[in-house]
């Protein structure tokens, strides 16, 4: 298993990481990586970007954790 420490930062800075869109962002990066089989170690954020620590399998690639992370949480 490799870890990694990835960070999505808001379009154009705006401090939007706040009160229950935070809380409902990292309740949507948990239920995606339990859908998906990515190991979400930890998770946190700052008005402006999130940070996220996750642990990938050999097989799963990080460009696709990453595109589903960013992909259904937005869509969501």
């Amino acid at each position: 298993m490799r870890c990694y420490h990835i960070w999505f930062q808001t379009k154009l800075k705006k401090y939007m990481l706040v009160d229950i869109i935070d809380s409902r962002i990292h309740d949507l990066f948990k239920q995606i990586a339990k859908e998906k089989s990515i190991r979400l170690f930890a998770s946190g954020s700052l008005p402006d970007h999130a940070h996220l620590l996750i642990g990938l399998e050999n097989q799963q690639g990080l460009s696709w954790a990453v595109m589903m992370l960013k992909g259904i949480s937005s869509r969501r």
